[in-house]
């Protein structure tokens, strides 16, 4: 189990008939005093890897014996299995069908954005800009206060366009990727 969520994927799905009849899903407990048994290892593993097991009902019985939840569906998200039914054994088997609906989403591709590259600006040219500019005239106290700071952003943000280079910024998976 560390193997498969120690790759990364999205989506991890793991199922099967794991017999463990001794782990009360319920609790995730076991049964008796026994912190070494495979099964106290197994819930470990579970709970250190993050992983979730959504089987709750007895998957296997047969006649006067004692009912167990042996098949089990084990995902990364909570969320990932919705639906699920327990439905008669198949054949002559003695376990039950589980019949669920597995829940996918697909990265979308997302808009690239634009990242400034601040600490490459040209800054002398950008206040060589600035001092150009008569400050008393254009912002003066006849306008009001928004008004002001209005026009002195769309400056800043105006020479900002000319004299500080930008990457783009793509997103890939949950990683975000540099082109230039």
């Amino acid at each position: 189990m560390s193997e498969a969520t120690d790759m990364g994927y999205s989506h991890i799905l793991i199922m099967g008939d794991f017999n463990y009849p001794e782990i009360n899903w319920e609790t995730w407990n076991t049964k008796g005093d026994r912190p070494n048994s495979t099964e106290n290892k197994f819930l470990e593993a579970l709970q250190d890897n993050f992983l979730y097991q959504h089987t709750t009902k007895p998957t296997r019985w047969r006649g006067a014996d004692t009912p167990h939840t042996l098949d089990l569906l084990i995902t990364n998200e909570e969320e990932m299995i919705s639906n699920l039914e327990y439905m008669s054994p198949l054949g002559k088997s003695d376990h039950c069908v589980l019949s669920f609906d597995f829940n996918c989403y697909v990265n979308i591709k997302r808009a690239p954005k634009i990242a400034n590259l601040y600490n490459h600006g040209n800054y002398k040219e950008f206040i060589q800009e600035l001092n150009k500019i008569d400050w008393h005239n254009k912002l003066n106290a006849e306008n009001s206060i928004d008004k002001n700071w209005n026009y002195f952003l769309t400056i800043l943000k105006e020479l900002e366009s000319r004299f500080v280079p930008t990457k783009t910024m793509t997103q890939i998976g949950k990683r975000e990727m540099y082109s230039q």
